[in-house]
């Protein structure tokens, strides 16, 4: 299989999400075609009334492509996720109400890696508006050798250790918390790699830097803060969209994720 950007939505079965309401107002924003080209398994999502707030800002957001082949929706053709959907997957316990976003690294990190990270962790507490910390790098020998290969590209970590141990290390007051490594991920055997998965329900995830460019490039930064984005999202329930071109977009591939 190829790449990735998270794994663990797959887990999600579509048919126990309830059949949204439609008890909110749709507008005329909500009701015009979408251009040629757009994914037409997305329309129900882009039809679906909100809040007059969040209206107003529909026609800002640019309609979901029609995936090409070998796209993520080409192959994983998902039902997306309403707002009414997320609202009624809300845990019985409720959203996390913690402090703060948590960041930590495993393994060995450059000079320019580090000063990347730094540079995410600053738009990270900008993106969602709330405070993004740093812990204590975790132990590398929390990847045990039989979770280690070589490929001919580098060596890879398998995702699972990192998430137990970012799970066993994660504050009690952590909204969520993401490791970032330099080495490649895997999630699988049979998987040829991620850029990085979440575990949603612990609120944890990783991010691997391995494959997205130059640590000293705004493009490399622009990636990082996309897939850490996206996997914080995760863990906050969010799904991948289906309705808009978003960060919480599935991609098979790093020219789908640009």
């Amino acid at each position: 299989m190829v790449a990735v950007v998270a794994v663990s939505v797959l887990s999600r079965p579509p048919a126990e999400r309830p059949t949204p309401p439609r008890e909110a107002p749709v507008s005329d924003a909500a009701t015009r075609p979408s251009p040629p080209g757009a994914w037409a398994a997305g329309q129900l999502h882009r039809d679906e009334g909100l809040s007059p707030a969040l209206e107003l800002l529909k026609p800002l957001a640019t309609p979901k492509a029609a995936p090409r082949p070998g796209d993520w929706l080409d192959q994983y053709p998902e039902p997306g996720q309403t707002i009414a959907d997320f609202v009624a997957e809300r845990p019985a316990s409720g959203w996390p109400k913690g402090r703060a976003f948590y960041l930590v690294t495993i393994g060995p990190l450059t000079d320019d890696e580090r000063l990347l990270l730094e540079r995410t962790r600053a738009l990270l507490s900008d993106w969602f508006q709330q405070p993004v910390e740093w812990l204590a790098p975790l132990p590398e020998s929390a990847v045990g050798p039989t979770f280690r290969r070589n490929r001919a590209s580098g060596p890879q970590w398998q995702t699972t250790p990192i998430l137990d141990a970012a799970q066993a290390h994660r504050p009690d007051d952590a909204i969520a918390m993401m490791a970032f490594t330099a080495i490649d991920l895997y999630p699988d055997p049979e998987w040829n790699f991620v850029f990085g998965e979440a575990r949603p329900e612990a609120r944890v995830g990783v991010t691997s830097l391995a494959r997205l460019g130059p640590p000293d490039s705004s493009l490399a930064l622009a990636r990082t803060v996309a897939t850490g984005a996206h996997e914080l999202g995760h863990m906050l329930g969010l799904a991948h969209c289906v309705a808009f071109e978003c960060v919480m977009n599935g991609s098979n591939s790093l020219d789908e994720a640009d």
